[in-house]
């Protein structure tokens, strides 16, 4: 998605009429930063590949959490065992690039309370736009 606006504005059209909001190219600005500098945080390729999977999931306009499955997602990596995805989490998690919202029962979703506040469980990329100040 982001290619693309940056395609647009590349040819010289007009790409404020565009349909992506600045928010969500924006969270695929740092992935490709963080894509380029991997090795100053010592990520290897796998790494990349499971986080660019994790955005795949995201929905515009629903936050950046990802609510998908652990099989889900290694299904969208390419097939790596749920042990190696657990690992590249966990690396995310331990730079603070992503940060687990834990329901009781470990399940992904997202609820309203009873005020009416959306309650989001699942893995957070929020953290992750803090990238763009340690690049």
């Amino acid at each position: 998605m982001a290619f693309t606006k940056l395609s647009i504005e590349a040819a010289g059209a007009d790409a404020t009429r565009g349909s992506f909001p600045p928010s969500e190219t924006d969270i695929w600005t740092i992935f490709r930063a963080l894509r380029d500098a991997r090795s100053v945080f010592g990520l290897r390729p796998g790494h990349i590949q499971t986080l660019q999977a994790m955005l795949s999931f995201l929905k515009p306009g629903h936050g950046e959490t990802v609510f998908a499955s652990n099989n889900s997602l290694c299904q969208r990596v390419g097939g790596i065992d749920e042990r190696t995805l657990r690992r590249h989490i966990n690396r995310f998690v331990e730079l603070g690039f992503i940060k687990r919202n834990d329901s009781s029962n470990r399940k992904r979703y997202r609820v309203r309370s009873s005020g009416g506040e959306c309650i989001s469980y699942g893995l957070s990329l929020t953290p992750c736009s803090n990238v763009r100040a340690s690049l």
